[in-house]
């Protein structure tokens, strides 16, 4: 066949070429909405814990985002607390989501005191939900807010020069990462923005040679340093968390501000970490998904080699664009 390519034409090659690109498009365009339809959120909300969850999360997170305004309107809210109220009670009642209930159960009753303290009528059925609530031994602290963390002290050249200072490492020493290394920069990486605080990123480590191996082949971009690299992660989201179909892109979203934090949490520590692109086809994901390291419910971000600096080693100059020529002030 390759014979054959070298006596074509080259607008030939061109035309034939972008068929088969448009086809592959549609093909992996197919596939990202098959998974996103099948596993999200939106058609299986109560068929399971992580998707009632995530609309628990959703709506207890609207309660305490209204509290911290500047003024919060007296009555706010009524709508999203009733919708709240219905899922809690489904919660407590199938013995589902602790964690969610507890922290809506909390923003239900600050909701509460806010509502009471402005003169604003406070409906029967909340005072009954939060009577069940304890009942349920559910502890409750009425603190839905809470004080930032003074953060004047992180805002000077030094800190800013750190967040630049960061490059793609691809040369590791033959030493292993400690746990705690790893457990702090994903502490790190809970700290990014998420939708209506959601949580939906997930990481996997992989420390054996022969699954790095395995996992390295589903990906393109390691060519000369994968077997090289001491600890390889993997971070995904869980598309159970996403119940709206305005949601269908969010998991790159989130995912990708987790997996910034959690770049930037191993420099800080002084280890070096390489992002590995996921721009992959349907067979690349299906193959991996064959290795039976995630649930098919979970979307593959990308991987991250892992390992410390090795002495004298050289980083990739990666020159970046003036800033002038990507920002417009209006």
């Amino acid at each position: 066949m390759s014979n054959f390519k070298k006596y074509l034409p080259a607008w030939l090659k061109r035309h034939i070429r972008a068929k088969i690109n448009g086809w592959q498009l549609a093909k992996a365009s197919f596939y990202d909405y098959r998974r996103f339809h099948v596993y999200s959120g939106i058609f299986r909300r109560y068929r399971d814990e992580a998707s009632l969850g995530a609309l628990i999360t959703k709506y207890y997170h609207m309660i305490e985002k209204g509290l911290s305004l500047p003024a919060p309107r007296p009555g706010f809210g009524y709508q999203a607390v009733h919708d709240l109220s219905l899922l809690v009670t489904q919660a407590m009642r199938d013995q589902l989501c602790a964690h969610e209930t507890t922290l809506a159960i909390d923003a239900i009753f600050g909701w509460r005191a806010f509502n009471e303290a402005s003169g604003v009528p406070i409906p029967s059925w909340v005072d009954a939900l939060l009577e069940d609530a304890r009942r349920a031994k559910i502890p409750i602290s009425g603190l839905p807010t809470k004080n930032p963390v003074d953060a004047s002290g992180s805002l000077g050249a030094d800190h800013l020069s750190f967040l630049m200072s960061r490059s793609s490492v691809r040369n590791f020493a033959a030493t292993d990462v400690p746990s705690i290394v790893l457990e702090r920069a994903v502490q790190t990486a809970q700290s990014a923005p998420c939708v209506c605080n959601r949580q939906a990123s997930r990481i996997y480590f992989f420390s054996d040679a022969a699954r790095k191996l395995a996992l390295f082949a589903c990906q393109n971009g390691n060519r000369g340093f994968g077997d090289s690299v001491p600890v390889l992660a993997l971070i995904t989201v869980d598309l159970r968390e996403f119940v709206e179909p305005s949601e269908r892109y969010q998991g790159w979203i989130d995912g990708g501000m987790f997996a910034m934090n959690f770049l930037l949490g191993l420099h800080a520590q002084g280890y070096g970490a390489c992002a590995l692109n996921w721009s992959a086809l349907p067979e690349q994901d299906q193959r991996l998904r064959k290795l039976g390291v995630i649930p098919e419910y979970e979307n593959v971000l990308m991987m991250i080699a892992i390992g410390e600096r090795k002495q004298g080693l050289k980083v990739a100059r990666s020159e970046r664009r003036p800033t002038a020529g990507i920002v417009r002030y209006d």
